[in-house]
């Protein structure tokens, strides 16, 4: 895997640098201004092949990266799913004591305004 990504930076470059190459050396070399467009013309068509052609191989890769760790992956799973249930298990407990201690507060919250409006009603603003 490695190896491909070395051979695909490679191939990267060497795109790259013929594509700055040829680009200098169209406009560089004497030639008429239809001459010179038709240049640039074919060697962007020639370019946009070669940049379709890596966009296939990168998704073939992708591709095969997924095949070879689907494995990994199930495998993976198999083993976290007893260890997700026993945490959604023992999280339960812990969930109703704090949404215990929340209604609470709550309630305290509620008694506290509502002494305070018994306290406060006989005054004006």
């Amino acid at each position: 895997m490695c190896e491909k990504n070395n051979s695909s930076s490679f191939v990267n470059g060497a795109v790259l640098g013929a594509l700055v190459g040829t680009v200098f050396g169209i406009l560089v070399a004497p030639a008429s201004g239809n001459e010179t467009r038709r240049r640039l013309r074919d060697a962007s068509d020639e370019y946009v092949k070669v940049g379709k052609d890596l966009y296939d191989e990168a998704a073939e890769t992708l591709e095969d990266v997924k095949i070879a760790a689907r494995p990994f992956v199930e495998g993976l799973e198999e083993k976290l799913a007893p260890i997700l249930e026993e945490a959604r298990k023992a999280s339960t407990p812990v969930r109703n004591e704090v949404v215990g201690k929340i209604e609470q507060l709550v309630d305290m919250v509620e008694d506290k305004h509502n002494l305070k409006r018994k306290f406060f009603r006989g005054l004006k603003r």
